[in-house]
């Protein structure tokens, strides 16, 4: 769930459409120039962070600070929509930073396929992650509606990453540090032998 279609890498529960009509709520209490305010302090840190996660991945890994995102994120923004006041800001603020190191992620579609079945696989990791964050996105409604609760609704859905997390720290290669040829030596041509 909830993966950036263009960037294909995970979101973090980001649903900023959710997010202001959550804050818009009564026992919120925020105003359209609030919600301006929350979402300009709480989320422009991680845009800045990102430049740093794409450091980190190549000095200490790509699914350790993939895998560190797609926890950390996941579980601060479920946080800060059990929380209010200051921890809410600052449960959003972490989630959102800690969110951006799976720019991690990035990378591992054009370094885990071979350079024929490249557009192919990016093809096939661009939809699902369409139909990821559409499908969170109705889904996270439907629950909300349900459970007439923001939090509960993101917590059953953190599933999704929190499960992405698993998946990233058991079953992919490090890449990092890696030559392209090494992860795919079907990529090498064979070399011609001068006559």
């Amino acid at each position: 769930f909830f993966l950036h279609p263009h960037a294909a890498t995970p979101d973090p529960l980001w649903s900023r459409g959710l997010g202001d009509v959550y804050k818009r709520q009564e026992h919120r209490g925020y105003s359209a120039s609030g919600i301006t305010a929350y979402w300009l302090l709480t989320s422009t840190p991680a845009g800045i962070a990102i430049f740093l996660a794409g450091r980190f991945a190549d000095t200490h890994g790509r699914k350790k600070i993939a895998t560190s995102g797609l926890l950390g994120g996941t579980v601060f923004i479920v946080l800060s929509y059990y929380s209010s006041g200051f921890l809410m800001w600052a449960s959003h603020l972490f989630g959102a930073v800690l969110g951006s190191l799976t720019v991690a992620l990035g990378v591992y579609g054009p370094e885990l396929f071979s350079t024929k079945q490249r557009a192919k696989s990016n093809g096939v990791i661009v939809a699902f992650g369409v139909l990821g964050s559409a499908s969170g996105l109705l889904l996270v409604g439907y629950m909300t509606d349900l459970f007439d609760n923001y939090g509960h609704a993101f917590a059953l859905v953190a599933a999704g990453p929190l499960l992405a997390a698993l998946l990233v720290i058991s079953k992919f290669p490090e890449t990092a540090r890696v030559e392209l040829e090494d992860l795919n030596p079907g990529d090498i041509s064979p070399k011609i032998s001068e006559s």
